[in-house]
């Protein structure tokens, strides 16, 4: 999982999306990625480009989450918790609209600070939140559709003057 920050050139700061794939490389200004962990090779096959021997690679996983930074807030909310909440904490509260309004100003030309709520409940609000927006964002295609029913008929002969108005969600 990875949370990548894309800064937008239209004047609204940045967004930020979590993938579990590798996305585009995003010719039009680029991206900075965060990953939940960072993966290592251990011992490397020696064969080659084209051996055909792939037993021999070994890859291990740790978190991408520094140890101090880890330590820092644990110490701050004086409670245990895991890497991967601090990492759905982080992407839940770069989607507080409270956030993104005191902030806005940095987030059109640095990547985003990321302060402490006061509230160890609060943390992990966001933290909950944070992991559910992600697995919407991450498992969006695996949803069953809203079922829709149009009151004018099959969509396919409407006239829809304004497309933007027409499907904007209310």
């Amino acid at each position: 999982l990875v949370i990548v920050v894309k800064n937008r050139w239209s004047g609204y700061g940045q967004f930020a999306l979590m993938v579990d794939t590798i996305i585009e490389q995003q010719t039009d200004g680029g991206t900075q990625c965060f990953p939940l962990k960072l993966f290592d090779t251990i011992s490397e096959d020696d064969g080659g480009l084209f051996s055909e021997q792939s037993d021999g690679i070994e890859i291990s996983s740790r978190s991408s989450i520094s140890e101090n930074y880890l330590r820092s807030v644990k110490a701050h909310y004086k409670t245990e918790f895991t890497e991967e909440d601090l990492f759905y904490y982080i992407y839940g509260l770069l989607h507080s609209a409270e956030y993104r309004e005191r902030f806005k100003n940095n987030l059109t030309k640095e990547l985003p600070r990321i302060p402490a709520v006061k509230m160890f409940k609060d943390f992990m609000a966001f933290s909950q939140a944070g992991r559910k927006l992600g697995d919407l964002h991450v498992n969006y295609e695996t949803v069953d559709p809203y079922p829709v029913t149009f009151k004018e008929g099959d969509l396919k002969l409407a006239q829809i003057p304004d497309p933007v108005e027409f499907y904007r969600v209310k």
